[in-house]
């Protein structure tokens, strides 16, 4: 394991770096080809062919996909959302949650299948919620589960009782090739950890961070998971990005004022939002220990599988779709 470079050092390596290029010159290997004007917070698709996104405009709120070269396709119409979503690992349906009150029928774990434009609740309450590798059952947060403790819950999609996997944790992803699943202790200063599924049942817990987790992603083939790490009191420096390679969780620090990490699917690049104003801001891609400015602004990007276009949200709303050229 590499440890975190210090701040000075780091510092010092993106001046030199930054100050090498002309503004004209950031992301020379990447162009802008598709944008909209609305709408945030993209996802690819497995198969690498449409978005799924989320637009809040008033009166507006709903679903979109979109292919690019296309326009967008609105799936979901007035449908609140927590802007949780996920596709399902074959790309033909999407998973989402409504933010609900009591007895709220709109409110809980929804999913859509594309082709039949057919939608079914899956369950009354939950967040966080995504499938499991071979698409067999939904991984979620239950606050209110209508028995057992609040927790990170399996909940199979042929009806059956959720199976509770974990007292609390939160954000549960679980990985595209196996059924692994990154969850944090707690929304504030909490530990990432992976549990391990044998089957469907909980085969054991290993720890990545002992605080500081705030974000992690996973490659879309499953053999990496990039994550932030933002606590001066563990030791670690504010917006570290880490990298876990599976089998063998071999870990290594990456970059600091890192945030909303988005791995390619091999995991070999890594595109993130740089924490910090000016000049350092933007959209950057990271291969190897070389980092690159791809674009002077943006944030919430998302690798599409291919690894030659990155999504991403513009300030006012729209998203931008900025292609490698070579």
């Amino acid at each position: 394991m590499r440890p975190a470079l210090p701040v000075i050092a780091i510092a010092a390596a993106l001046t030199a770096l930054v100050g090498c290029k002309r503004d004209s010159e950031v992301g020379a290997l990447w162009e802008v080809r598709y944008s909209t004007s609305f709408g945030r917070l993209a996802r690819w698709s497995p198969n690498g062919i449409k978005l799924l996104f989320g637009d809040d405009r008033p009166g507006e709120i709903g679903l979109w996909t979109w292919q690019p070269g296309s326009d967008p396709v609105l799936i979901l119409a007035e449908q609140p959302h927590n802007w949780d979503y996920a596709w399902s690992p074959d790309s033909r349906e999407i998973v989402w949650t409504v933010p609900d009150g009591e007895g709220d029928s709109l409110g809980g774990i929804w999913i859509f299948r594309i082709d039949s434009a057919e939608k079914r609740r899956v369950h009354s309450t939950g967040r966080d919620a995504g499938w499991l590798a071979d698409g067999s059952a939904l991984v979620a947060r239950l606050d209110r589960p209508i028995a057992g403790t609040a927790g990170i819950y399996l909940i199979p999609l042929d009806d059956g009782a959720p199976q509770l996997l974990v007292d609390d944790g939160i954000r549960p992803a679980a990985s595209p090739r196996s059924h692994v699943i990154a969850f944090g202790s707690r929304e504030l200063n909490g530990i990432l950890q992976l549990l391990t599924l044998a089957g469907l049942t909980p085969s054991g817990i290993e720890t990545l961070s002992t605080s500081g987790a705030m974000e992690w992603m996973w490659s879309a083939r499953g053999g990496h998971l990039f994550y932030i790490i933002n606590s001066f009191t563990s030791g670690q420096m504010r917006g570290t990005l880490w990298s876990a390679q599976l089998p063998g969780i071999v870990r290594d620090s990456l970059t600091i004022w890192a945030a909303q990490p988005a791995p390619n699917a091999s995991g070999t690049e890594v595109a993130f939002v740089r924490q910090s104003g000016g000049r350092w801001a933007g959209i950057w891609l990271l291969t190897g220990e070389h980092e690159e400015r791809i674009t002077e602004y943006g944030v919430n990007p998302a690798f599409d599988p291919s690894g030659d276009q990155i999504a991403y949200d513009v300030a006012g709303g729209g998203l931008r779709i900025a292609v490698r050229t070579r």
